[in-house]
């Protein structure tokens, strides 16, 4: 899904970074497009072991080819971390904050140990490349956003076959993550499987919703930034049947005026304060009171910890996700 922010964002460089991350943006700049759920550019092939190998895989930087199946493996964030474990294997090593993979993945922080949980691995100041070659990998898995210097990708590579999540430069959904880490591992055939039991999922709990393919929903940001309200992607509550409001912008193209709060008509909203005493100021917006999902009490607030989740950076936090989303759905019914 990409790198888990840290805890204290300490500058609006900082800040923009960890909006990227939660609304799956591509940081081009600003806040930009973010990755269609279509894009699908790594190897997809049907085999799944030792007999995969040699692969090659399509990463925003070039092709890359994996001679053998990897072992001691290096990942971004908790959230894939906890799909490398789901296909069969332990990482040597994290980079995420502690106190951000105890919050998002305390599931993957109690099978993989803080030993394994390296915040200094990559940061505002780039990577540290010493650190990594002291851990001797043989591949390293990293976001998009991660991979912005050619220049980064070539030595990383020298230090052992570096992959990204499939896409164009941007973000990936949770599923061409997934895939992209399988392909490199040689575990499609499971990972397809568990994507399948996925879906399954959250298709049964949207069935359960009255007329759920006639519901709509918003996912929106309210931030202290010159342009303070931005779409999130809520691509994932597709997954349950939804469908998204007449206006809203998963692909995260843009941000939404304050006159024009009116257009977030959806029957849910979802709404990422950040800073969590946003909410307020948020709620005394003229136009709040008359949104149908005020009168419907079907508005929710949510806090960091689950705007991370509404990305479904990893197998896990998808299944996580439905938990979360009970007492939304309800209010549907």
């Amino acid at each position: 899904m990409t790198p888990t922010p840290t805890e204290q964002v300490r500058s609006p460089h900082l800040l923009r970074r960890l909006l990227a991350v939660i609304f799956g943006l591509a940081l081009v700049g600003g806040l930009t497009t973010a990755c269609s759920s279509d894009d699908s550019g790594s190897n997809t092939g049907e085999t799944s072991s030792d007999n995969a190998y040699p692969v090659t895989i399509d990463t925003t930087q070039g092709q890359v080819t994996i001679d053998k199946k990897p072992e001691r493996v290096i990942v971004a964030n908790g959230a894939n971390a906890g799909n490398l474990l789901e296909l069969g294997t332990v990482p040597i090593a994290v980079w995420s904050q502690l106190d951000a993979i105890k919050r998002d993945n305390p599931d993957v922080l109690e099978e993989i140990g803080e030993d394994k949980v390296f915040p200094d691995l990559w940061g505002s100041d780039g990577y540290n490349f010493e650190a990594i070659a002291n851990l001797n990998p043989d591949l390293i898995y990293v976001t998009n956003s991660m991979l912005k210097s050619k220049d980064d990708f070539d030595r990383l590579n020298a230090i052992a076959p570096t992959v990204s999540q499939s896409g164009d430069g941007k973000l990936a959904n949770w599923k061409d993550s997934f895939l992209s880490l399988a392909a490199a591992m040689g575990e499609e055939e499971k990972a397809n499987t568990l994507i399948s039991n996925t879906e399954k999922r959250f298709s049964e709990v949207g069935a359960k919703i009255p007329n759920i393919e006639s519901k709509t929903y918003n996912y929106v940001a309210y931030t202290n930034f010159s342009k303070p309200l931005q779409y999130g992607n809520g691509e994932v509550l597709k997954l349950l049947g939804m469908t998204p409001g007449p206006k809203q912008d998963d692909a995260n193209q843009g941000g939404i005026s304050l006159e024009n709060v009116s257009t977030l008509n959806a029957d849910l909203l979802i709404v990422w304060p950040y800073p969590d005493e946003l909410q307020e100021k948020f709620k005394a917006l003229p136009q709040y009171s008359s949104l149908p999902a005020v009168k419907n009490e079907s508005v929710f607030f949510v806090d960091q910890k689950t705007a991370s989740l509404l990305i479904g950076s990893g197998v896990r936090d998808m299944n996580k996700l439905l938990d979360t989303l009970a007492p939304m759905l309800d209010s549907l019914k």
